[in-house]
């Protein structure tokens, strides 16, 4: 027997038994957008400093141009000189990271079917930059498709191996995500617990080096590269590279805008590009590790407006996202999760930004409630068999409890206190 929880006129209800849900909330979940915002035909940049002027600017050569050509840049084709990257290596102070470099620094390359440390770092370097992919030290066929999808990010020409020089790129761009990562950190679902106080740990933070250290290469701060970013690429360089870097990570809309200051070489298009149309009805994203089948849950959406989508993203208490589905206009999609009990956020809109970002600032968020008790009011127990939440309803069936909702602004849509 079906369980439903039904909603009319912005009010969630749960019928009494475990029952599904329906909703008039002009808000949806969080999308997610699993194409890359891929890099466009590059076009020659405004003129910026040649690199001997950037060298004479600075008593220590931080980062080299190749390819200069009437003293502008190419985006892409500024490398970082080992200086440079040494000091990153010692900020990030992992030792896959150095392991990988002193492979490549040999005069060897990585390319697939590699097996070894060297591809740890590598593989490590992807993920910070956004790849969902094993740190396991195997260069696979998966492994090789993240680093095409970053190179075209990026706007790197597409390599099959990899040298030196391209992880010279990559390795600070890694750092730089590392230090959003660290800066930005928050837990996702409502009314979870953070975790242990005081737990800081990974990645030494930029500029934390001790008191008094002064040895020729020492650690660098994400405001020092991207000085040196600039003074090699020109001005509005390291934004275009924050930009790119946030399209990445699969933030569409902060990607957009930064692409819109930076105003550097094909900025225009590439701003343009970070909304795309919705995509089509069904579960776009499922946690990989929490399978199961105990649980059918259906969400549909009662309205006729098509271009309109709802995305509703399921969480445990934990704060691990267990999937994220967007449904439609008048559509209907169903997921299937173990028994257990979660949080569910929706929001709603028009333009598509991605699963992180979802519909930006001009959509409508909101985190269903499911109890007037504090300590459990973001909590849906669903027991096995099937659940269905409908959006929209226009008139409430006998025996349903109301369920209500937490409206949240677009900049608190991961966070509810």
């Amino acid at each position: 027997m079906k369980k439903r929880w039904l909603a009319a006129l912005g009010v969630f209800v749960m019928a009494a038994s475990p029952a599904s849900v329906c909703a008039n909330e002009e808000a949806g979940g969080t999308p997610v957008r699993q194409e890359a915002v891929l890099a466009q035909e590059q076009e020659q940049p405004e003129a910026v400093p040649t690199q001997e002027q950037a060298q004479s600017e600075t008593v220590e050569t931080q980062v080299q141009t190749e390819d200069v050509q009437n003293d502008s840049v190419q985006p892409g084709s500024v490398v970082p000189d080992q200086t440079v990257i040494r000091r990153v290596l010692d900020t990030l102070g992992k030792e896959e990271y150095r392991k990988t470099f002193e492979f490549l620094a040999d005069g060897a390359v990585i390319t697939e079917g590699y097996k070894g440390d060297a591809g740890r770092g590598l593989q490590q370097v992807l993920v910070d930059l956004g790849c969902e992919i094993a740190v396991d030290g195997a260069v696979g066929a998966k492994t090789m498709e993240a680093l095409h999808h970053t190179e075209a990010v990026f706007g790197f020409d597409p390599s099959d191996q990899v040298d030196l020089e391209l992880y010279s790129r990559l390795l600070p761009l890694a750092f730089l995500a590392v230090e959003d990562a660290e800066a930005g950190e928050e837990e996702t679902v409502p009314a979870a617990e953070d975790a242990e106080a005081g737990e800081e740990e990974t990645v030494p933070a930029a500029g934390d080096a001790e008191a008094g250290e002064e040895d020729e290469t020492g650690r660098i701060s994400r405001e020092e590269l991207q000085e040196e970013y600039d003074k090699a690429g020109g001005a509005g360089y390291s934004d275009y590279l924050q930009a790119c870097l946030l399209a990445a990570q699969g933030r569409y809309y902060s990607a957009r805008e930064m692409f819109e200051k930076s105003g550097y070489g094909d900025s225009a298009e590439r701003a343009a590009s970070c909304a795309e149309p919705l995509p089509e009805t069904g579960e776009i994203r499922h946690h990989p590790d929490i399978q199961g089948s105990d649980v059918s849950l259906t969400f549909t959406v009662h309205t006729t407006d098509e271009s309109r989508g709802t995305c509703f993203k399921v969480f445990n208490p934990d704060g691990e996202e267990i999937c994220t589905v967007l449904v439609r206009g008048g559509d209907s999609a169903t997921v299937h999760v173990p028994a257990g009990t979660y949080r569910i956020m929706d929001g709603t809109g028009y333009e598509w930004y991605g699963s992180t970002e979802t519909f930006g600032p001009d959509g409508k968020y909101a985190w269903l409630t499911f109890s007037e008790d504090e300590n459990s009011r973001y909590d849906a127990v669903l027991d096995y068999g099937a659940y269905e939440l409908e959006v929209n309803v226009a008139q409430l069936e006998d025996g349903a409890v109301s369920v209500g909702t937490s409206g949240v602004g677009w900049d608190e849509s991961d966070s509810v206190s």
